[in-house]
Parts: C-alpha cells; sequence; structure tokens
C-alpha cells in the first residue's frame, strides 16, 4: 500500500452517496393525521482525509483559501457537511401553526344570499333596459349637428323656441340685433346622468361663445365721412341727449344739429372692435375745430357785442382784423372773425315770455264846486301789464334770429281820476 499522506491542516471529507445508509421500507398501515419524521441518518467520516474529489494540498509557496484546495483548480468542490444531503433524504415540513376553524355558512343563508343578488341583478337590467327605451329625461343640444351638453327634459321646448331663446339672451347682452349664422337644435336624450345635465339658463348663456353670430350696428356720419359704430338707436339717443344738454336750458323748445348728420345700419361681426360705447363716442364726436370765417357789419354791430355772439373776446377780433378795441364799426365793414366750432354745431329754440307795465292814465278834472288848491281822488289808478312772447334761435349758443310770436295785454291800465278845486277862498271880515 502506499504510504498515505498526512493531512497538515486536517480537513475532513465530506460524505459521500454510499456511505449513507439506504431509507427504511414504509409500514403498511394508514397515516396518522400528524406525520411523524425520521431522524436523520448517522454520517460516517471516514479516516481518509483527501480523495479524488478534493484538490491535491498546494505546493509551498502558494497561497490557499480557508478551505484547503488553490484557487487555480478547476474542479468545483463537493458541498460542505450539512450544505446537501442525499436523495434518499427528505427535508421535513414545515409544521405550520393551529389556528382557529373558520366557521362554515349554513346551506339557508347561502341560499337566501344568492337569491338576493339574483333579484338585484334582474331589477337593474330592467330598470335599465326601460330606462333605455322609455326614460327620455333630458334634451340633447346640438349647434349645427355638434353636440354640447343636455338641459332638463321640458315638455315646451321645441328647437326653434330654444335656438329663439339663445338669440334673445345674445342681444340683450349686445343691446343689438343679432343674425346667427349657425342653427341650435335639441333631441330627446335617454338615459342621461345627472351630472351631464346643465341648468336651462346656464346653457343658454354658454352657448354665445359656441355659435357663430353677426350684430347689427349704427353708424355715425359726419360731413359723409365715417365717425362712429355704436350698437343701437338708443345709443344713438343717448348721443344726442348729452351732446345737446350744453346748450339746453329751461326756455329750449326744441334742439337739433346743424352739422349734416345721417345714420346708417350696417352689418359686422360681434368681435369687432371698432364699436364704441355711447361715451366713447361723445369724446370723438363732440370735439371742436377752429374757424375763421368773414362777417358783414350791419346796423348796430359793434365789437363788445359781436365778441359775446360768436364765442370770442374783443381783443381776439381787434388784433385779427389790425383795429383797436374802441374802434368804430361801418355798415358794410367785413371782420375775419375767429371762433372754436364743434364738429357737432347745434341748434336750440328757446322761447321765453317777457312782461312789461302799461303806464297808468291820470286824468284831472277842475271843478268850481271845490275850493282852490284843493284836490280830491275820484278814482284809484293801476298801471296795466302787457306780456310779450319771443323765439330767439341759437347756434352753439350765440343768437342768431330773434322773432315776435306774440303780444298781449294781460292787465289794463285803471285810469287815476282826481278833481282840482278852481273856487278862490273868500276871506271872513271880523
Amino acid at each position: 500500500m502506499a504510504k498515505e499522506r498526512k493531512n497538515p491542516q486536517n480537513i475532513k471529507r465530506p460524505p459521500q452517496l454510499g456511505d449513507l445508509a439506504p431509507p427504511k421500507a414504509k409500514p403498511n398501515k394508514p397515516a396518522s393525521h400528524k406525520r411523524k419524521l425520521s431522524p436523520l441518518p448517522e454520517i460516517k467520516t471516514p479516516s481518509t482525509p483527501y480523495d479524488r474529489n478534493r484538490a491535491a494540498p498546494p505546493p509551498a509557496g502558494r497561497q490557499s483559501n480557508n478551505r484547503g484546495y488553490s484557487p487555480q483548480s478547476r474542479r468545483r468542490p463537493l458541498p460542505v457537511t450539512g450544505e446537501r444531503l442525499g436523495r434518499g433524504i427528505k427535508t421535513p415540513k414545515r409544521q405550520e401553526r393551529a389556528g382557529p376553524k373558520k366557521r362554515a355558512m349554513s346551506p339557508g343563508l347561502k341560499r337566501g344570499l344568492n337569491i338576493g343578488i339574483t333579484v338585484v341583478i334582474i331589477g337593474t337590467l330592467i330598470t335599465m333596459v326601460a330606462l333605455r327605451l322609455f326614460g327620455n329625461n333630458a334634451f340633447a343640444v346640438f349647434v349645427d349637428a355638434r353636440h354640447v351638453g343636455y338641459i332638463p327634459m321640458n315638455s315646451e321646448t321645441t328647437s326653434a323656441s330654444f335656438h329663439s331663446e339663445v338669440v334673445a339672451n345674445i342681444e340683450d347682452n349686445h343691446q343689438t340685433e343679432v343674425i346667427a349664422s349657425q342653427l341650435v337644435t335639441v333631441e330627446p336624450a335617454r338615459w342621461v346622468s345627472g351630472r351631464n345635465i346643465t341648468e336651462r339658463a346656464n346653457m343658454v348663456s354658454r352657448l354665445g361663445i359656441y355659435i357663430d353670430y353677426q350684430i347689427r350696428v349704427r353708424a355715425i356720419y359726419v360731413n359723409n365721412q365715417l365717425e362712429v359704430l355704436v350698437r343701437s338707436e338708443a345709443c344713438i339717443a343717448d348721443i344726442e341727449r348729452r351732446i345737446t344738454a350744453e346748450w339746453i336750458n329751461e326756455n329750449t323748445v326744441d334742439s337739433y344739429f346743424a352739422t349734416d348728420w345721417r345714420i346708417e345700419t350696417l352689418v359686422v361681426d360681434h368681435d369687432y372692435a371698432g364699436i364704441l360705447s355711447p361715451l366713447e363716442a361723445i369724446a370723438v364726436l363732440d370735439r371742436s375745430e377752429i374757424e375763421i370765417f368773414p362777417y358783414i357789419v350791419q346796423d348796430g354791430d359793434s365789437l363788445w357785442g359781436l365778441a359775446p355772439r360768436f364765442g370770442t373776446t374783443v381783443e381776439n377780433i381787434a388784433n385779427l382784423n389790425n383795429i383797436t378795441t374802441d374802434a368804430r364799426l361801418n355798415i358794410g365793414q367785413t371782420l375775419y372773425i375767429r371762433t372754436r366750432r364743434p364738429l357737432l354745431s347745434v341748434i336750440t329754440i328757446d322761447e321765453f315770455a317777457s312782461y312789461y307795465p302799461i303806464e297808468m292814465p291820470v286824468e284831472t278834472i277842475y271843478t268850481n264846486e271845490r275850493e282852490e288848491s284843493t284836490t280830491y281822488v275820484v278814482q284809484e289808478g293801476f298801471p296795466g301789464e302787457r306780456r310779450n312772447v319771443q323765439r330767439i334761435t341759437h347756434l352753439n349758443g350765440v343768437v342768431t334770429r330773434t322773432e315776435q310770436l306774440e303780444s298781449e295785454v294781460i292787465h289794463e291800465p285803471i285810469t287815476h281820476i282826481i278833481e282840482v278845486g278852481t273856487r278862490p277862498v273868500v276871506l271872513e271880515r271880523r
């Protein structure tokens, strides 16, 4: 026999398959509720320190790992003891901890639960079918075949009435007439969730965003030139009232624009930016322009009378005509007057009454029946009163014409009658 080599590191050999004891035969007896595990067989370790599965001890000068074989060895080492068992040994199963047993449902309770679930499912299906066939609970709203939402069901609602309601709401917002280029229709809808139904008023106001439309506006031309665009006749009336209010007083009976002013109707897009509000239009139309015009002097004219008449000052007229402020005017002389004339000249007609007193007549009666220098009032007299009505025409506050409409005596004067004595006074002798 070859001499056994010593094992300097005293490494034990792992167990081999041939060293294991064969499994015992199972007895033919009924399995118990709990299976008893057999103890692990005893593993015998041979005395041979190395075998063919182990690598040779490392030569001197080489490093080896803690398992006693060289890292350069190509053989895969066998597992150490306890790392893997043979085929004949079965790993014991993990025993689960016994818990409380679940109580089984009684057959009657299970049958009742099944019947209840079946009834609920069948009722739901019947309800869905009934609503699908007969449950019209909303109107679907369309704008030119494009669905935009739902509104609550109403027996009086038709496509024509709902379209008119939408157009009327837009006209109220724009304060003018609206021409809708899209048609709004409604159709019955079934099985619509309440979360998807919109209130009628909210849908009417929201449709102003979905539909396309145009609006009718009023164009104001001054001297054949377009000045502003406003929305309606009400805006024009407001403009006239605000501009003429500067020249109107308590005696004014009529007012109108002297400038060429006309109104035309145009159709524009609803979002056109050139449409102005009444206040914005007034700011454009109420501007003034400087004008210099010739004037022929008439009888009775003076610089002090012409200046307030044309809304200027005496100094401005004198400087423009190279004359002094106290110059005398000649009939037929031409004066140039500079004044600020508004774009829209306003003519106002005023009518007012003037009251003038009528002198009281006095009648004196001389009588011999009374002594000389003696007077007696026979009748107390009173003055009368006359009422004259005049019509005065103004152009931008300047008088251009005056006419007498009527003149009437309201109270006739009463003659004051007195008696004056002419009889001489006779002195009595003592």
